[in-house]
């Protein structure tokens, strides 16, 4: 009998530590460090001890290509991340927001497949997209989700005419009744993507 309580307990405490393990992703975007000439973005979750922090450096050619950003590298400190945070968003400016009625999901491509998953998501899907603007547009983007919704969530412009960030949210994690996940993508002004 205590085997089969203990067993129990053992079973009930993991399947709370793996229910923890999976929360919604979401970015904030921070804002532009003019003297890095880089665009600052936090990604938070609750399944994260940390929040992360990563840039795209303007100055780059391939400036859609998100780094994490090397400021917080070690801190495994909640209260240190907050204070490193704090003096950084000091220096940073904000970004205009963008009418996101103004933006676009062009989908090129959208095939759906079967899981071996037994629930709830019996269909996995494959998406090829791009985003645009009527001035701007994106690379194409490769998602795999577990609806066929992408949908968008926020919309500035860069510094100096270099284009628009956006985010945009997909079902992304299929644990428990399914979790998403924000991502950012760069809006290239038309006929000018890199190279």
């Amino acid at each position: 009998m205590l085997k089969i309580i203990t067993s129990t307990l053992l079973f009930s405490f993991s399947s709370l530590a793996f229910a923890k393990s999976y929360s919604n992703i979401s970015l904030e975007v921070l804002g532009y460090d003019s003297n890095k000439k880089a665009v600052l973005i936090l990604e938070n979750s609750a399944s994260y001890e940390i929040p992360r922090v990563y840039r795209y450096s303007l100055s780059e050619k391939r400036y859609d290509l998100l780094k994490y950003d090397e400021n917080f590298t070690g801190i495994t400190d909640q209260q240190a991340f907050q204070q490193k945070l704090l003096n950084i968003k000091t220096q940073l400016k904000p970004l205009k927001n963008i009418v996101l009625q103004d933006v676009n999901v062009n989908l090129l491509e959208q095939r759906s497949s079967d899981t071996q998953s037994s629930a709830p998501f019996k269909t996995i899907y494959g998406s090829i997209f791009t985003i645009s603007t009527p001035q701007y547009q994106s690379l194409q983007q490769n998602l795999t989700s577990y609806s066929p919704e992408i949908k968008l969530k926020q919309a500035f412009e860069l510094p100096k005419n270099k284009g628009v960030l956006i985010t945009f949210e997909s079902l992304s994690l299929p644990f428990d009744d399914g979790y998403s996940r924000e991502e950012a993508v760069v809006l290239f002004p038309a006929g000018q993507p890199p190279k």
